[in-house]
């Protein structure tokens, strides 16, 4: 199987992205890697959605990392990929949409989804949106993780969706989000997978989960498990670096590992990515 797309990056634009992360970087590299498909996914809440009152005083948002980080900040890419030539390499311009707990749904209007070639979903922001008492009980923290993606799943907004973006790995957990994907039951799993399955969604196979992992770490990953079953669910998968620097995309070899020890073939990857 040949992995030729990388549908997860972030560039400049997210708050957390570096300088070094820009369209025509990625375009520069993307040989390397043999890519054929690049999608930018930088990080959104759409301030002008107003399923939940903010939480914060004098904040256009319940959180205060994406202020400024909405629609016109994101769809600004645009103009950048204009601006660049790349022969061969198809671009599209997606986002990594915030969940909002307050209302159980994508931090964004129908209408605005609308404008993007593709959205993704994190259920695993809980560093941003779940209470931080939560951390104290790794099981509330999984069932914070399981509530939001059961959410998206019944939401009117799902069909915007091509991929789950790096699912249950618990972003700046204290504790690693490895012990919790040990504690996920297979059933959990499968329901969450089959749900996945039954609307088209497919699973990302996020590479900053096993950045600079050897072989044999990657082979005893606790993600690996999750993976098997939601292939078993019938789910089909993406392929993601979560690049927020051009050279987040190094490791791009650690996907064939993943690949391999799930026997991934051509056919399991969502047509969305599809050569």
């Amino acid at each position: 199987m040949i992995i030729d797309h990388d549908i997860h990056l972030h560039t400049h634009l997210s708050r957390c992205g570096k300088d070094d992360a820009t369209v025509q970087n990625y375009v520069n590299q993307a040989s390397r890697f043999g890519l054929k498909l690049l999608g930018f996914t930088d990080h959104l809440w759409d301030d002008s959605y107003t399923g939940s009152e903010s939480i914060y005083e004098g904040a256009n948002t319940a959180v205060p990392f994406y202020r400024g980080q909405n629609v016109p900040h994101v769809l600004s890419l645009r103009q950048e990929i204009a601006a660049v030539e790349h022969p061969g390499i198809r671009i599209l311009l997606g986002a990594e949409v915030e969940y909002d707990p307050w209302r159980h749904d994508l931090a964004i209007t129908e209408a605005n989804a609308e404008q993007f070639d593709y959205l993704i979903f994190p259920n695993s922001h809980t560093h941003m949106v779940m209470p931080k008492s939560y951390y104290e009980d790794k099981r509330k923290h999984i069932d914070f993780m399981m509530m939001a993606f059961m959410d998206i799943m019944k939401s009117p907004l799902r069909k915007y969706l091509v991929t789950m973006a790096h699912p249950f790995c618990a972003v700046a957990c204290p504790y690693g989000y490895e012990e919790m994907l040990g504690i996920i039951t297979d059933d959990e799993y499968r329901r969450c997978y089959d749900a996945c399955a039954d609307n088209g969604i497919a699973v990302e196979i996020n590479l900053s989960k096993f950045r600079k992992y050897s072989v044999g770490q990657i082979l005893e990953s606790n993600n690996l498990r999750q993976f098997r079953i939601a292939k078993e669910c019938g789910c089909q998968f993406t392929f993601g670096s979560d690049s927020h620097t051009m050279w987040h995309q190094e490791d791009f070899h650690n996907f064939y590992v993943v690949a391999g020890a799930i026997d991934l073939t051509a056919e399991d990857l969502s047509p969305f990515v599809r050569s």
